[in-house]
């Protein structure tokens, strides 16, 4: 196009500048000049038309290429910018994400294997088989809580198989006086003085004949409805006492040699260790129960771990930890505790779910997410308690039902075997 419009601007000028020249050579009248002038002005005409068309038709390809090369680049552009917001977009996610990820939860298994890998093979507390504390193999029963009645904690190492068992007069006989001097209130101490059985001050009343001792821990009158997350020795002892009295109040006695080389000696021995052994059954969940009020060493870290960090869950911490539990950095809480805590340090926290809300990370949903797992932290805690107290529950029950269908035929047994012959 550029090539053909030059070519005819060339002819123009040729066409003006030569021709002129061409008839200059020769002579011409007037009237020939005119006509030769009018052609060559028609001439010229006609060709600045030609060009004036190839000038529209250069401008209006020009125009489109122009339009179109723009539309590519605002196209491009456009991507860029878009290719932009998303990568600042995954940023900000990663970092909201990052910021505001929930820690692991220090009640699960993975955070206590941490603290301590030998959790699952001793946990504290106390053991099954009786009434027994968990102190671990060939330890003895040195460490286990006095009710303050040696009586008493005589019965229940009976009770627990701890002990050689006398007779059911003299086993009765040991738990009445224990009761009666640490227990028993109210009507049972009136009842305590009529049978000439001393008294003393009690601390923690009826707490031997009371599910709250199980449940709640012993309280004092003054506390009554109270609930411990956390058992003393004192409450611990209560504890095994009532359990005695649920579970095994008065074991048989021993054979004796001669009585054990018996058939019906042997008899005996076999259905005793199977009633032993349904009745540590019975006595698992209250027996768990014990373990997870108690006192564990492996939790220090984990709540110091709390402790070192950030924002308001750390400040709750710092100023309600010292109150609920003093001796933290040296004995621990409990496991019970530790759920509590770590519930209570969020949800139950007024401060944090201020700073929660009023926020300025613009990440809603993982901020929902945080008040949602700790809502779930709060409502799964109670959820396990109440589960914990369900199984005690149905253990009772299965311990009764068993002591009414089994342990009549042990008694017959044994009054076989002790029959004189």
């Amino acid at each position: 196009m550029k090539l053909k419009l030059k070519n005819m601007v060339v002819a123009i000028g040729l066409t003006v500048c030569v021709v002129p020249a061409a008839y200059a050579v020769w002579p011409v009248s007037d009237a020939t000049l005119i006509q030769i002038t009018q052609q060559m002005s028609s001439g010229v005409q006609q060709l600045l038309g030609q060009i004036l068309q190839q000038l529209k038709q250069l401008t209006a390809e020009q125009s489109a290429s122009a339009t179109k090369v723009a539309e590519t680049v605002s196209q491009n552009t456009d991507n860029t910018i878009q290719r932009g917001l998303e990568t600042q977009k995954e940023i900000s996610t990663q970092s909201a994400n990052k910021n505001t990820r929930t820690p692991i939860d220090p009640c699960a298994n993975g955070a206590r294997g941490i603290a301590d890998p030998n959790f699952d093979k001793a946990q504290p507390g106390y053991a099954s088989g009786g009434i027994q504390p968990r102190f671990g193999s060939g330890q003895g029963t040195a460490n286990m809580p006095s009710t303050g009645s040696g009586n008493l904690d005589k019965a229940i190492k009976i009770a627990g198989g701890l002990q050689s068992v006398p007779t059911p007069e003299n086993q009765a006989l040991l738990a009445q006086e224990g009761a009666c001097s640490v227990y028993a209130a109210g009507q049972r101490q009136q009842s305590c003085t009529a049978a000439g059985t001393k008294t003393g001050n009690v601390v923690f009343p009826n707490a031997d004949v009371r599910a709250d001792t199980l449940f709640d821990g012993a309280q004092t009158a003054a506390d009554t409805g109270k609930i411990s997350q956390v058992f003393s020795p004192a409450q611990i002892a209560a504890a095994t006492a009532y359990m005695r009295n649920i579970s095994n109040p008065i074991a048989l006695r021993e054979l004796t040699p001669a009585e054990a080389k018996s058939e019906e000696g042997r008899k005996y021995f076999a259905l005793r260790d199977a009633h032993a052994a349904r009745l540590d059954l019975a006595t698992r969940p209250s027996i768990e129960w014990l373990n997870n009020k108690t006192k564990y060493k492996a939790t220090i870290p984990i709540l110091q771990a709390m402790l070192d960090g950030q924002g308001a869950s750390a400040s709750y911490l710092q100023t309600q930890l010292p109150l609920v539990a003093p001796d933290w950095k040296n004995e621990g809480v409990s496991l019970d505790q530790l759920m509590s805590i770590e519930a209570a340090r969020r949800y139950q926290n007024a401060d944090w779910i201020k700073e929660i809300a009023q926020t300025s990370d613009p990440m809603t949903l993982q901020r929902e997410q945080l008040m949602i797992n700790a809502l779930m932290v709060d409502l799964s805690t109670k959820q396990l308690l109440e589960q914990r107290k369900g199984n005690v529950l149905l253990g009772a029950i299965y311990q009764a039902s068993l002591n009414k269908d089994f342990m009549p035929e042990v008694i017959a047994q044994h009054k076989r075997a002790t029959a004189p012959r």
